[in-house]
């Protein structure tokens, strides 16, 4: 029979074990060294057994979309960062730990003042019925991820035709990349990364932020230099398995040279010498760039989300082009 779990805010006695537990099975996503910087007020939650035992946890945040609060993931983050210890290697006595998790969040989400929910799962976690029993709009989202235990060569062979003689073409043009850490250059050259002919947007996070995350060991940085310029940019965060690509960019004027895929090259040489399990792309939903980052052979990898609102707040929110709910 299945066991009655229960979702809940950790308590400050449990944080180190939630800690030990979120760096032994989780994501960087669900971690400290990201948290304290992304997400300072977000929901750290524990997965308990009806003993007290804790097993696991997640993260909810809550952010406004438009003039609503909505219960998302923590900032940056491309899912909620689920995950619990395995308590059964039978197949049946799974499923049915997996559905009592879902149980245990959807009645922690009924109980919060947000009605309105946008929350995606790791690909480990894929068992929705329970949401859609609940009410809940169930959709895939979308990531490729490289799967590093291949030697660099063969991964590299993997790449599409043009990536590979776009990335040659920057090799042989003589761009460099290099690892920074200097949190006042990076932001200059993300920045102008994303200033284009039609506008500029700003970046996905502070200078502060970053600087924060570089001290803390998460973030890695490798920026594409051509013309004696920086041209190019790319961070990325990891955890003990993988190396997640967060945001990155070229300067328009350079965006022919190969600037933007040498960067990323870097980073996946850097996680397979890190012996990273996979490179994770980290959501490649925007058609534009799910075809660049189609380039490089990963693994298409859908992961679930869970999506509900009210008629009206549903409305509004479709009003406001967000079609999720």
């Amino acid at each position: 029979m299945a066991k009655k779990l229960v979702v809940q805010n950790i308590a400050e006695q449990d944080r180190l074990a939630y800690e030990e537990l979120a760096v032994e099975l989780g994501t960087v996503f669900a971690q400290g060294k990201w948290l304290t910087t992304m997400a300072p007020h977000a929901h750290l939650l524990g997965i308990y057994l009806p003993d007290g035992q804790l097993i696991g946890g997640l993260v909810c945040d809550t952010t406004k979309l438009k003039v609503l609060e909505v219960i998302t993931p923590a900032l940056l983050s491309p899912h909620c960062g689920l995950f619990y210890r395995v308590q059964s290697q039978n197949p049946s006595q799974q499923v049915s730990l997996d559905k009592s998790i879902a149980e245990a969040i959807a009645e922690w989400l009924k109980g919060q003042p947000q009605r309105a929910v946008l929350l995606p799962f790791p690909p480990t976690f894929n068992d929705m019925q329970v949401f859609t029993w609940a009410g809940y709009k169930v959709a895939p989202k979308y990531t490729y991820r490289i799967d590093l235990s291949a030697p660099l060569e063969e991964i590299r062979a993997h790449f599409s035709t043009s990536t590979r003689s776009v990335l040659k073409k920057a090799e042989d043009s003589g761009v460099k990349v290099e690892a920074l850490s200097d949190a006042p250059r990076i932001m200059k050259v993300l920045q102008e990364a994303m200033t284009s002919k039609k506008g500029s947007y700003s970046t996905p996070l502070s200078e502060t932020q970053l600087t924060q995350l570089l001290q803390s060991d998460v973030a890695r940085v490798f920026i594409g230099r051509a013309d004696e310029k920086d041209v190019a940019v790319a961070l990325f965060v990891e955890d003990r398995n993988d190396l997640y690509y967060l945001v990155g960019g070229v300067h328009r004027d350079f965006a022919k040279s190969g600037a933007g895929t040498a960067v990323i090259w870097k980073g996946i040489e850097h996680a397979k010498q890190s012996q990273k399990r996979y490179f994770d792309f980290e959501g490649s939903m925007n058609p534009g760039i799910e075809h660049f980052f189609r380039g490089f052979g990963g693994e298409l990898t859908p992961y679930m989300q869970i999506a509900k609102a009210s008629f009206f707040e549903r409305l509004l929110l479709r009003m406001k082009g967000r079609k999720e709910f």
